[in-house]
């Protein structure tokens, strides 16, 4: 037996695969049998399959990187997007919050700023493969499952946003801290690593984690330089979907009609195309009408 349970994400045609297991294995096992290939597969395709039907373009997963449920995905069609590390370490018994000039709670106006930060310090194919617009960093929304309880902080430089930090209730009280910051910003990422921690021990949380793309070398430095410890390393995945066009053309449209509803511009450049590829000789061929 097979479960997966889905989630879509905020403000995107997108779900996020939150659970998958399979009856007898556990998550990092160097190989399934031959009954979990069985199970797995078909329960992949199958929801692939209802999100097509319910207009889904994508489908994101996270795996471990070690284990069998990575190259099970692939096998199902998924693509490696990018690689994550997830960090911890628990609460210190003293954690006092530097000075960090420009660090604000995010206000309604962020949002636009905040996404150009997100295109600057991510790669395209990342960005490409997450599908974020400048709506996923409304204040509100947020592709977590925990984005109502989440609370964001911006640091705002002469030049406009420089970091962001964004803080989380997690299981068993630990405090959940996603850290995003412009390129060559070391010492911001520091200042807010300790920032988190210095929260989570007025909060009184036990521990604080981390998840860190690949990428993100400055928060990873910063996350390891202020005593964090390396806890699970995954894989993001993605599946990318087709989805059917609503309604279609007539199939024996006469010529025009398919340009109905396009600017009278476009309609032009379409014609000129259909003729131009139209074979010496062929019906049509000759001296071309005059667009109007």
């Amino acid at each position: 037996m097979a479960v997966a349970q889905v989630a879509r994400q905020s403000g995107r045609e997108q779900w996020e695969m939150m659970f998958v297991a399979v009856a007898g294995l556990w998550r990092e096992a160097p190989a399934p049998t031959g009954a979990a290939s069985a199970w797995l597969s078909p329960l992949l395709d199958e929801v692939c399959r209802v999100a097509g039907a319910q207009r889904i373009t994508g489908i994101v997963a996270r795996v471990p990187a070690r284990g069998w449920l990575a190259a099970s995905f692939q096998r199902a069609g998924f693509s490696v997007v990018t690689e994550e590390r997830t960090f911890a370490r628990p609460v210190p018994r003293a954690a006092l919050a530097p000075d960090v000039p420009g660090l604000r709670l995010q206000e309604k106006r962020d949002a636009w700023p905040l996404h150009q930060l997100y295109l600057r310090a991510t790669p395209q194919m990342v960005r490409l493969a997450e599908g974020r617009t400048a709506r996923d960093w409304q204040l509100g929304r947020s592709s977590s499952r925990l984005s109502f309880q989440a609370t964001r902080w911006v640091v705002e430089g002469e030049n406009g946003l420089t970091g962001w930090l964004t803080e989380s209730r997690s299981r068993n009280s630990e405090l959940r801290a996603q850290i995003g910051v412009a390129p060559g910003q070391g010492d911001l990422a520091r200042d807010l690593v300790a920032t988190a921690l210095s929260h989570a021990h007025d909060r009184g949380s036990a521990a604080v984690w981390s998840r860190v793309p690949v990428h993100a070398a400055d928060v990873t430095q910063a996350l390891i330089g202020c005593g964090f410890g390396e806890t699970e390393r995954g894989l993001v995945l993605k599946r990318a979907l087709a989805v059917r066009v609503r309604g279609a053309f007539p199939a024996q449209a006469r010529p025009g009609e398919a340009r109905g509803g396009l600017p009278a511009t476009q309609g032009r450049a379409l014609a000129v195309r259909s003729n131009d590829a139209m074979p010496a000789g062929s019906a049509g061929a000759g001296p071309r009408s005059r667009a109007h």
